[in-house]
């Protein structure tokens, strides 16, 4: 625990869980150690902190964007020094809403993209396009506040997604990309006036010990 100062572990001990607070850890790890690589600091002298909407920040490094995402036994983390974004992780066998209740989350448009699924591959492309959104809300700073109905996203030739309409803000800099991560759906969004990601490739990294048992 050296590596967390006293507003950390209070931050820490306040989750009730002990999932929670193992997931907690483990996202919280990661941040100080992915920002040491590229910063130089070291991890113990890099306390997270949340921002006013809950957003995890590093006050050493202002400039750094942080998301943190996680699901049941796996965290994901990004970071970005030139613009806002956002991941989200979910957990396959999540206990979704009712066929029905999924299509109050969507407009017409991607209603007609969820129904043109077969039947047994509707509730994985609705959880694709549920990530997909939680992303976009995240790295918009608003989160759950700004709500997936008022995320609209429009599907590409070849299956992409595209934000198509966002509530209180332009739409058209935000990128998404997503994919899956041992069977656990995840999206990346991120501001692309600040941000290309072309040609980048995404580097993975799995410490799945310590989230085991």
């Amino acid at each position: 625990m050296e590596l967390f100062d006293a507003q950390e572990r209070r931050q820490l001990a306040a989750l009730t869980q002990p999932r929670a607070q193992l997931l907690h850890l483990a996202g919280r790890l990661l941040v100080k150690h992915l920002a040491a690589e590229r910063s130089g600091w070291r991890a113990a002298d890099l306390a997270v902190r949340p921002d006013p909407m809950g957003r995890p920040r590093l006050p050493a490094l202002p400039d750094l964007h942080v998301s943190i995402s996680h699901a049941v036994d796996r965290v994901a983390c990004v970071l970005a020094p030139t613009a806002a974004l956002g991941i989200d992780l979910e957990c396959p066998h999540r206990r979704l809403p009712s066929p029905a209740a999924r299509l109050r989350y969507l407009d017409d448009c991607e209603r007609r993209w969820l129904l043109g699924h077969p039947v047994p591959a509707q509730a994985r492309a609705f959880l694709r396009l549920w990530t997909h959104k939680e992303a976009v809300m995240k790295a918009d700073g608003r989160g759950l506040a700004l709500g997936l109905t008022r995320v609209r996203l429009q599907p590409q030739e070849g299956g992409a997604l595209r934000v198509r309409e966002m509530s209180g803000a332009d739409a058209r800099p935000w990128r998404i990309t997503g994919g899956q991560c041992g069977g656990y759906p995840w999206a990346m969004a991120w501001d692309s006036s600040g941000l290309t990601l072309d040609g980048v490739s995404l580097r993975r990294r799995m410490w799945p010990a310590w989230l085991r048992g």
